[in-house]
């Protein structure tokens, strides 16, 4: 419940934000505000109790993460197996340039120009908002991530939070960590990796917070 205030907060502090350091507050327009907080609550409350909305939004999530890891065949075609080493150079880079160039040609072929048109179409009526702006403010919906692959770090089995490595090892490079508490995102079909240095750990790929590797047993499912 607490966690849940705090959300709620949240969003208020960062309305707050966004009207204190306004320079014209009188020209805001609230309807595309409150219509956006309100998606968002339509959005959560399909995915949470209607399970047809919420294996479509799997589907949809699941499918686009399966559609960038096409571009890990082209990283290691061209950069060799152990491109994971060299995580940002070899692995992120690459689904930047794959995606650019896929977005090139829905441009190309006037598919990405019609989406944007209905996309636009849609938000106008609904928030009164630009056609220009409206895409842009709803991309971070379409691509959002898949809820059945979140997983949270167990606070009484974790107390320190957990380590995100560059490979499936104790020993491999640091990245980054997750606190107590924190969501990270499975990459589709995960697997558990033994740890080649100890027979007792096994690690699970993660695509969120950052793309890596984190220790399997401090896992749960996320509420």
């Amino acid at each position: 419940m607490i966690e849940r205030l705090i959300s709620l907060v949240g969003i208020l502090v960062f309305i707050g934000i966004g009207y204190l350091i306004s320079a014209n507050r009188s020209a805001i327009k609230w309807r595309p505000v409150l219509w956006g907080i309100a998606l968002q609550l339509i959005i959560a409350v399909m995915i949470l109790r209607i399970p047809l909305a919420y294996g479509i939004i799997s589907w949809i999530g699941t499918g686009i993460t399966t559609f960038l890891e096409f571009s890990n065949v082209g990283a290691e075609f061209v950069f060799g197996a152990d491109y994971e080493q060299h995580l940002f150079a070899f692995k992120i880079l690459p689904i930047i340039i794959f995606f650019s160039a896929f977005v090139s040609i829905l441009y190309y072929l006037g598919l990405l120009q019609q989406i944007v048109k209905i996309v636009a179409w849609v938000m106008q009526k609904t928030t009164q908002t630009s056609g220009a702006e409206t895409p842009v403010a709803t991309n971070s919906t379409a691509t959002e991530k898949n809820p059945a692959l979140c997983r949270r770090v167990e606070r009484r089995v974790a107390p320190n939070g957990l380590a995100i490595r560059a490979n499936a090892a104790s020993s491999a490079t640091y990245l980054g960590g997750v606190e107590p508490g924190g969501d990270v995102y499975l990459a589709p079909n995960y697997q558990e990796i033994p740890d080649p240095n100890d027979a007792n750990r096994k690690w699970l790929q993660i695509t969120a917070p950052i793309p890596g590797f984190i220790s399997a047993g401090n896992l749960v499912m996320c509420r």
